[in-house]
């Protein structure tokens, strides 16, 4: 994961699997592991991204997205590999439900977003995912169940 961005929260420096290293937020470290351990990649993490969003700058547009997504973990991964992330997760109809039901307080937020370059607009290559942070312990146990 790249290390571009001043991070708020409590961080461990992590050895990425390809190489290199990055600060991994704390609370973020198990799941994160999981992860790699599934041989899944992920590119950027945050334990609440309202919080980290709130602290790291100024601004309305800043505001309004920090009390959005306060209380919510972020991860940024391959999309193909926030796919089967997901798909795995979704064995569990807990999980299933979460991410099927949008307007509730425990649903999973996952994007795509279309991006636009010099060749038009294409589909990024990055699933943002947005989850809330008191399901961390429970998304980590379930995925490390899966090895």
């Amino acid at each position: 994961m790249p290390d571009a961005v001043n991070n708020v929260h409590p961080s461990t420096r992590l050895a990425l699997p390809e190489g290199g290293a990055a600060d991994i937020d704390l609370t973020m470290v198990p799941l994160v592991q999981a992860l790699w351990a599934m041989g899944l990649r992920t590119a950027g993490c945050c334990q609440d991204l309202g919080e980290s969003t709130a602290l790291s700058g100024d601004g309305a547009g800043r505001e309004r997205f920090g009390q959005y997504y306060r209380g919510r973990a972020w991860l940024k991964m391959p999309v193909e590999d926030g796919r089967i992330m997901l798909a795995r997760l979704a064995e569990q109809p807990r999980f299933r439900d979460r991410f099927n039901r949008w307007t509730r307080p425990d649903a999973w937020e996952s994007y795509v977003y279309l991006l636009a370059d010099d060749n038009g607009v294409q589909l990024s290559a990055w699933a943002q995912i947005h989850f809330p942070n008191d399901q961390l312990d429970e998304a980590t146990t379930t995925l490390a169940n899966l090895l």
